[in-house]
Parts: C-alpha cells; structure tokens; sequence
C-alpha cells in the first residue's frame, strides 16, 4: 500500500514498532548494550598458532595444538 494512500487514518495506527523488525541477536545486543542483560560465552574451541601446530596436532585428540593463540574454553563472563 502506498504511504499517501492511508492518509486519513490517524499516525499511531499508521505507525510500526521499530522493535517488531528486528532480529534476536540485534535485540539481545540492544539487551547488553542498554544493560538489561550481560554478555558472556565461552569459545568451544581453540585457535592455533599456524598451520604447522593444526599439522603436528594428533588429529584423534581434540583441542591438542601446542601453545594455542586462544585456548578452548577462553571467554567473557561478567
């Protein structure tokens, strides 16, 4: 419907809530971001160093790279 053609009926009948088009992630970080709720999450696994450490790695232990940038686990809890 075009917006000119609904003229007549009064502008909160009109009108839609921003907040109705939103997705759940963008409505969870309005969530953090207004303090209404707090971020947290842990990394379900690990970030090597290069290649060479993904390669050396036993492939039948999972997180096993030596020294790895960001450790299985690593996260944010507030």
């Amino acid at each position: 419907m075009h917006p000119f053609q609904d003229a007549g009926r009064p502008v909160d009948e009109r009108a839609e809530d921003p907040l109705s088009r939103m997705t759940p992630e963008e409505k969870a970080a309005l969530g953090v971001a207004f303090g209404r709720a707090r971020p947290e999450g842990r990394l379900p696994f690990e970030l090597a160093h290069s290649m060479a450490a993904v390669g050396a790695a036993r492939p039948d232990v999972p997180n096993g790279t030596e020294a790895p940038v960001v450790p299985y686990g690593h996260g944010l809890t507030l």
